[in-house]
């Protein structure tokens, strides 16, 4: 049959009323918070003298997610050509129908496609009839900031014709699979309050009269769920005393409940400079805001982290934000609110989203706008970070780590002016405090003409730094992975000794878990490894513009992005 056997109508017919919905229901297959259901969303029209639905939109509850990223996407042409895998399908369902009087049933299944603009993922659906692929369309899904974070599942253009006759859709029926490949895609919220789903239909008859109705359900368990999150901090005086760096990170398993508040208590000996903080910018200059510090966000549902710049407003009467907003496909807000106690300086995030935030990294930069000042007493007597974490499922913690201290802080105490800066003006009183120096990258590679191409990527924890977590690579463009064949041209070393397990490919990352070890060597070869344009490859390369992109994260949970360049493969020094 033709594929424009089932398809959108070029003019739509008369129209006596708009659609109605008779019913609507969002289903999980279990309501276990946090837990990993197969979704259902089931609904059905009333009669609308032969009006039918065009656009729909399916608003999933917060923190009702998916984790595209474990799931292989459908080739384009794959999909086009009503080819995809079996290993892209996340879900099934079906249309039902009236033409010429008769009800059909016509069975769809969808399949994970690469998105398309800002959208975090783009499902395609390949309709059949009578058991053959008649129609494909996609949808997409997007991420919502209002009401509460959560994802939009737009259908646009749904068919109303069948082989030139008036297709009437009277319900639609979608399984999402909780799971592909054992690989774990839908999560329920981690929250054990209500979630509200909505469904929004657009008919061909009324197009500017949309009609909603809501599904719910409760999870339940959430006292079952794992809080850990592991709080870290450095701190970084300038060597002119002109302030001090900054950077608290929080980290957490995927599984865990997410956290939804957290207060960071600084110690005495870090205080903010008023001389900063009364610069901050006024709401309606908040575009032009020079940023005063970055915010970066690690989620398992992208491949890459997200990164925004950290500003300071200014409000009427009542103290100054930070603000981070952050670009789609995540377009959230992340707000701290500073206050001064007796313990010091707080600064206090809520209102987090309900999605597995596995790293939150916020930095204050230093320099003559850095926003806080360090005395002498920061060296000389240590600190240490307060931290006061709650999670959506209503689990809290406190947590109370070791502030690490970068660089030589002889110069702490700039006379910045902070109240209970315990002292200020000079630099003397202060001891040096050991160098902590971050992790490094290199990389080499060779055969990049030839048909045995090389890629060796070393990775070095720094001197007296935490150890290994967790190594990301992202290889140049030209370079590519053949996941069907990993295992037989990737070879891992971990402090010397060959690792086997713990290495898996999402979205062009390799991610490998290197827990406890301080040395990481990767070396990538065919079958794995391909070139493609060696020529155009080679001349990058020779060029010093070949560049391997490597996140590294600590087992503070502190994440570095490197990007060394790829250099010939050192020659081994023979012994004579």
């Amino acid at each position: 049959m033709a594929a424009g056997l089932l398809a959108p109508a070029a003019m739509a017919g008369p129209a006596h009323a708009e659609v109605a919905i008779a019913s609507f229901s969002l289903t999980p297959s279990t309501v276990q918070a946090g837990g990993n259901p197969d979704v259902i969303v089931d609904l059905a029209l009333a009669a609308s003298s032969g009006d039918t639905p065009k656009d729909a939109t399916i608003s999933l509850p917060p923190g009702l997610l998916a984790d595209t990223g474990a799931v292989t996407p459908c080739a384009a042409l794959e999909f086009q050509a009503y080819a995809c895998p079996v290993s892209s399908q996340i879900g099934d369902g079906s249309i039902t129908a009236t033409v010429l009087g008769q009800t059909v049933s016509l069975p769809t299944a969808e399949y994970l496609l690469a998105p398309q603009g800002s959208s975090l993922a783009t499902i395609g659906v390949i309709v059949s009839f009578f058991d053959s692929p008649v129609a494909a369309m996609t949808a997409q899904v997007g991420v919502r900031s209002s009401p509460g974070v959560g994802l939009d599942l737009s259908v646009p253009s749904i068919p109303d014709q069948l082989q030139g006759l008036r297709l009437q859709v009277t319900a639609l029926r979608v399984k999402l699979f909780g799971a592909v490949d054992q690989h774990a895609v839908i999560r329920n919220p981690t929250s054990c309050a209500r979630a509200d789903s909505t469904v929004t239909i657009e008919s061909y008859g009324a197009p500017s009269t949309p009609v909603s109705a809501g599904s719910s359900f409760t999870p339940a368990g959430c006292s079952s769920l794992a809080f850990r999150p592991r709080l870290s901090g450095t701190a970084t005086p300038d060597e002119q005393g002109n302030g001090v760096a900054f950077a608290a990170t929080i980290a957490q398993g995927p599984a865990e409940a997410a956290t939804e508040a957290v207060s960071i208590t600084l110690p005495s000996s870090i205080a903010p400079r008023l001389s900063a903080i009364s610069a901050a910018c006024t709401i309606a200059d908040s575009a032009r805001c020079p940023p005063v510090g970055s915010a970066t966000v690690r989620t398992p549902l992208l491949g890459a982290p997200l990164h925004a710049d950290l500003v300071l407003l200014a409000h009427p009467a009542a103290p100054p934000t930070l603000e981070a907003r952050f670009p789609p496909p995540l377009a959230i807000t992340l707000q701290g609110r500073p206050s001064l106690g007796t313990a010091g300086l707080s600064v206090a995030f809520s209102g987090l989203p309900d999605v597995p935030l596995t790293a939150v990294q916020v930095v204050l930069s230093g320099g003559p706008r850095s926003l806080l000042t360090a005395t002498p007493k920061l060296c000389s007597e240590g600190a240490t970070l307060g931290g006061d974490l709650r999670a959506h499922s209503g689990a809290t913690t406190q947590v109370a780590p070791v502030l690490t201290i970068l660089g030589s802080c002889s110069s702490a105490g700039d006379g910045g002016g902070a109240p209970g800066g315990g002292g200020a003006g000079g630099s003397g009183g202060g001891t040096s405090s050991p160098a902590v120096k971050p992790p490094t990258a290199h990389a080499w590679c060779s055969g990049l003409a030839g048909k045995a191409p090389e890629l060796k990527i070393g990775i070095l924890a720094g001197p007296g730094a935490p150890g290994l977590e967790r190594v990301k690579v992202r290889l140049p463009h030209g370079l590519v992975l053949d996941r069907s064949r990993l295992t037989r041209g990737l070879v891992v070393m971990l402090d010397g000794r060959p690792r086997t397990r713990g290495t898996e490919l999402a979205k062009k990352w390799l991610s490998l878990s290197v827990r406890g070890h301080r040395r990481a060597a990767i070396t990538l070869r065919r079958p794995a490894l391909h070139v493609r344009r060696p020529l155009a490859v080679r001349r990058r390369w020779r060029a010093g513009r070949l560049h391997v992109t490597v996140a590294i994260t600590d087992a503070t949970g502190v994440e570095r992005i490197l990007r060394p360049a790829a250099t010939a493969r050192p020659k081994t020094r023979r012994s004579r």
